[in-house]
């Protein structure tokens, strides 16, 4: 699911049809808990708040999202962030906003988080975070379609009392947790958001977030003097269903890197590929790119995915704290 699109619709939803989305629209409910980036290793503070302030310094990450362009109504994500650490008091803090839209539905987040950071000897860490987010959701009823509805002329109606004609707003507040493990050559997080799975209604309609947790693990392998390997998975459920990420990737003195994703469900169910590119532009800038390919049914009617991520790190201290020894982060 995606954003919002994880929301279950409890009663009298079946008549529900996504303007130009149809079955496809179902297919993508059915299979991602959590909004999709496939450049998630360079951004997990945007699934993990325990991850607040580990990239050392004051950090801010930017990413665009298309999915299935060619499609009309497909997903739209939009995702920034700005975290940094407070290493007087072994703590982070972050802020994030979020934008998501797919056809008729749009959700907007904005939330704050809060780690404490317990180091481990030299060169390990271990974080707890949690984080809080108030949300707004927002169904365009004019671009709702039901079998027994009326379009005739630009007219709209539904002929159903449960659906909106123009536009349905609500809002919510959401609370995660998560727990976030790191040294030089390994990286280990789980995370959980939703964590009291709120709900809003509307009219008789029930709508309530999945609860989502979501796991990530990640290492470098030094291949030589120059080149590094950096295999990473993540995870993501609510429960009932898995969603997988494997990616490798290789890098070159820390500056250049490409690799795969695949991207399932299980082993009947399998979603995407997608190619893998990021530059450092500077000792401060950090511009990554991702290209998904449909490998799916889904591959009929899409022209691919595409994903653009850009990071900044300020890279020095702020204020009168320290930078850490250690730079926990075996990406760069």
């Amino acid at each position: 699911m995606h954003g919002l699109d994880h929301i279950s619709l409890e009663k009298h939803m079946k008549k529900i049809y996504f303007l130009l989305l149809g079955m496809v629209t179902a297919f993508y409910a059915d299979g991602q808990q959590w909004p999709q980036y496939s450049l998630y290793s360079w951004n997990q503070f945007a699934f993990n708040p325990a991850y607040a302030g580990m990239d050392g310094s004051l950090s801010f990450t930017g990413v665009f999202r298309k999915q299935w362009v060619g499609l009309d109504g497909s997903p739209s994500s939009q995702h920034a962030n700005l975290h940094l650490p407070v290493e007087l008091l072994n703590s982070g803090f972050g802020l994030y906003l979020s934008n998501d839209r797919i056809g008729a539905e749009q959700a907007v987040g904005v939330g704050m988080a809060y780690s404490y950071r317990l180091p481990l000897g030299s060169e390990t860490v271990l974080a707890a975070g949690i984080n809080g987010q108030w949300m707004q959701y927002t169904l365009n009823g004019g671009r709702l379609r039901t079998p027994q509805g009326s379009y005739e002329g630009g007219g709209i109606d539904h002929n159903d009392g449960l659906l909106p004609e123009g536009r349905f707003g609500a809002s919510t507040t959401e609370l995660g947790a998560g727990l976030y493990l790191e040294n030089t050559r390994f990286q280990f997080g789980v995370s959980m958001q939703n964590a009291l799975e709120p709900s809003f209604s509307q009219n008789d309609v029930l709508y309530t977030l999945d609860r989502t947790y979501i796991g990530f693990a990640g290492t470098r392998v030094d291949i030589g003097r120059h080149w590094q390997w950096l295999p990473s998975v993540l995870a993501k459920s609510n429960g009932t269903q898995w969603q997988v990420d494997w990616t490798n990737l290789l890098g070159y003195d820390g500056n250049f890197f490409g690799g795969l994703t695949f991207r399932g469900y299980d082993r009947l169910s399998v979603d995407a590929f997608a190619a893998l590119a990021g530059v450092r532009l500077n000792d401060k800038f950090f511009l990554g790119y991702a290209y998904d390919f449909s490998i799916s049914s889904l591959r009929r009617v899409n022209e691919g995915s595409h994903e653009v991520i850009l990071k900044y790190n300020l890279r020095k201290a702020i204020g009168k704290q320290r930078i850490p020894p250690v730079i926990y982060s075996p990406r760069f």
